[in-house]
């Protein structure tokens, strides 16, 4: 509530303010009423998240960073965490971002890491830090785990193996391997990206609204075959960079996704980016 009424004084300053410079007669006419008090409906609390990616300092040196002395037990830093916590992020998304399209998530469990290279953002990823890792630091900061698989050179078994990893308590392959790794309770995550912006042409494995669309409906039998494991319901969602959702995206027709998370950066910010690209 003391954000909603934060949210009603700014917005009622910048009406005033864009208001005073209309005619004097207009402005004369004109009242505003604001009640803080008034509630209308409940602001869902998982509007404020965020995401994890590996990207720059984010992860490695950010978040991770074993050996420092900032960091605890698990190589999470303390005042990285005390950060977000102060911060009050609610829902968190990972591992990307751009980084997602080229991220298979076996290269980061278990004792053996595999070092990829990182086709984002060119860099060498050493696969420390990964599922259980991103769990650890989820658990610490007290927010909601949001997991994008990879829809550019990953596939929807993939997608299937990690949603068994993370969410089925026994049984299948790699529900036992979990538990193999230390991790005997699944993380019941219920939040599942289909990707990251693979509208945009920057996307490796970049896909059309038909291919997207082709390709989206696995999850629906991901989501079925777990369920009758008991497992978490999983909720997927479409994520794109900008614009409209094509029609070839509605949930009925996209799989069982349950909405749609679209990224809007404002057109000095575009320019900006493309700057600094240059």
């Amino acid at each position: 509530m003391k954000r909603l009424k934060q949210l009603l004084l700014i917005l009622g300053g910048g009406i005033l303010l864009g208001w005073g410079s209309l005619p004097r007669a207009y402005a004369q006419q004109a009242r505003i009423k604001i009640d803080p008090d008034r509630v209308i409906d409940q602001v869902d609390p998982l509007i404020y998240g965020s995401f994890v990616e590996h990207l720059g300092r984010c992860v490695y040196g950010g978040i991770y960073e074993p050996g420092s002395p900032l960091a605890d037990e698990d190589g999470l830093r303390q005042d990285v965490l005390q950060a977000v916590r102060e911060l009050g992020v609610t829902i968190l998304r990972y591992p990307g971002g751009n980084f997602v399209s080229n991220y298979h998530w076996l290269d980061g469990v278990g004792p053996e890491r595999k070092p990829r290279l990182d086709l984002a953002w060119h860099v060498l990823e050493p696969n420390t830090f990964g599922t259980n890792e991103f769990m650890k630091f989820i658990r610490k900061v007290g927010a909601e785990p949001y997991f994008t698989v990879n829809m550019g050179t990953g596939t929807i078994e993939e997608a299937q193996w990690w949603v068994e990893y993370t969410n089925v308590k026994e049984g299948p392959y790699y529900a036992e391997l979990r538990k193999q790794h230390g991790f005997p309770e699944p993380y019941g995550i219920k939040f599942w990206s289909l990707g990251n912006e693979m509208d945009g042409f920057w996307q490796l494995g970049h896909l059309n609204a038909e291919d997207y669309a082709k390709k989206s409906p696995g999850s629906r039998q991901v989501d079925e075959g777990h369920r009758s494991l008991d497992s978490a319901d999983c909720r997927w969602f479409v994520r794109l960079s900008s614009g409209r959702r094509p029609a070839v995206l509605e949930p009925r027709r996209a799989g069982r996704t349950e909405g749609l998370y679209r990224l809007h950066r404002p057109a000095h910010v575009r320019r900006q980016s493309r700057r600094q690209l240059l």
